[in-house]
């Protein structure tokens, strides 16, 4: 269950939820392997430098899907697809039927006006309008996360 009473900065929560993160342009790495410790993940997060270059998002959803292939059966799949570019190679559209079809579900967060929707839409899972989240800026990014992030959550409690 996701909470709005989150603990202290640094502390692993929720108990049950990894989180991995990928840096791609030409070239996809990962930052930090799928992991539950929010510090390690916000350290890692802040120390990404933007690699510029080509925007080759087949590789990252190749990768997002490589760490996601020893998750347990029984634990929901969702790959957050945050990308200021329209795919280089359009590989990634037949990339992410095959992931429908695994059960991974995929939410693409656009940051400014350079993905025409109809591509955003083609890469996320349907419906689109629950899992495409628009961020004009990166400025408001943070926002549209928190935002974003508490719609993957099955269920959400607030106290």
């Amino acid at each position: 269950m996701c909470s709005s009473d989150l603990p202290e900065l640094g502390t692993k929560y929720p108990k049950h939820m990894r989180i991995g993160v990928n840096l791609f342009s030409t070239r996809s790495n990962v930052v930090v392997k799928l992991t539950g410790d929010k510090k390690k993940l916000q350290t890692a997060v802040k120390g990404m430098k933007w690699p510029m270059g080509a925007t080759y998002t087949h590789k990252a959803l190749d990768q997002a899907r490589a760490m996601l292939k020893f998750a347990k059966k029984n634990r929901m799949k969702t790959i957050l697809l945050i990308t200021d570019g329209r795919a280089t190679d359009r590989r990634s559209a037949f990339i992410v039927a095959r992931f429908r079809k695994s059960g991974i579900t995929i939410k693409v967060l656009p940051v400014g006006r350079g993905i025409p929707m109809w591509q955003v839409c083609r890469m996320a899972s349907a419906p689109c309008s629950q899992n495409v989240e628009m961020a004009r800026r990166w400025r408001v990014l943070d926002y549209q996360m928190k935002k974003f992030i508490a719609g993957t959550c099955p269920q959400v409690a607030f106290r």
